[in-house]
């Protein structure tokens, strides 16, 4: 888990990312704030700021590396193969991509493939010890490809980071809390599944874990129902729903808010 001053920094920089992107939809940095939101096990934010990015900047290959990466860590294979495909297009000298693309290769069993990719990245890079790592798990090269060891799927409930250039996510309360500030109970009562699956003796984790149950199936704390008078709320006029970089932009303002609210809680 990571100290308070560790994730404040964290979150520092995630809210700066998305401050810039909230100016200038089109910036690179989309790339830093889909990794760092990858690393932290916050998936589907990583998949969303990629997305958003390559659609804007589809030749950028650095781009569709991150993408590629956060589909694999997902286990989309077939979608993070097209990613880090599409990336050793754009850039046939990309080491990332090629790694990337090695990796995915190798979960899906094209064993052969991914030999010759990590071939090309040894000569890119004949001191990179994560290549020559990658070739020696493939096992000889007269060996078929139903003999060569095969790395399990990565899985994101088990915060797993296979195909993730050796990042472990970070899938603790910290970020569940997140979720919980920006109102995304689902994502809250996943994380913190994991957490009462790997801590099964803590009471705390648990009483979290139930209270979040309660609240999404729209109960109070105390079990009862809660109702919503229908007059509660006045009847407004629906505003025409965002499309486009005005949706991009008002997402963003979203998650900035909610972060430097959450950077203060912990501070």
């Amino acid at each position: 888990m990571n100290s308070p001053q560790e994730t404040v920094s964290m979150l520092g920089k995630i809210a700066n990312y998305v401050e810039i992107l909230s100016r200038d939809p089109h910036s690179t940095v989309f790339v830093s704030l889909a990794e760092i939101y990858r690393k932290m096990g916050m998936l589907d934010d990583a998949l969303e700021v990629a997305r958003n990015g390559v659609e804007a900047l589809s030749s950028f290959s650095p781009g569709h590396t991150a993408l590629g990466r956060i589909l694999a860590q997902r286990g989309q294979l077939e979608e993070a193969e097209r990613a880090f495909a599409r990336a050793v297009e754009i850039d046939p000298e990309s080491l990332p991509a090629l790694k990337g693309l090695a990796r995915v290769c190798a979960l899906g069993k094209q064993g052969e493939r991914a030999r010759q990719l990590l071939k090309r990245a040894a000569e890119l890079a004949p001191d990179d010890q994560a290549v020559r790592k990658m070739l020696a798990a493939l096992g000889p090269e007269s060996a078929s490809e139903e003999r060569a060891p095969q790395p399990a799927p990565p899985s994101e409930s088990a915060g797993t980071a296979a195909a993730g250039e050796d990042n472990e996510p970070i899938a603790t309360a910290t970020i569940a809390e997140i979720y919980v500030k920006q109102g995304l109970l689902d994502k809250a009562l996943k994380v913190y599944g994991d957490l009462v699956r790997a801590n099964p003796g803590n009471d705390r984790l648990r009483d979290r874990y139930q209270t979040l149950g309660r609240q999404a199936a729209g109960e109070a704390e105390t079990g009862e129902p809660e109702v919503e008078s229908s007059a509660a709320a006045p009847l407004e006029e629906p505003e025409p729903s965002p499309s486009g970089e005005a949706l991009v932009i008002e997402r963003l303002n979203r998650w900035l808010s909610a972060i430097r609210n959450r950077r203060d809680d912990v501070q």
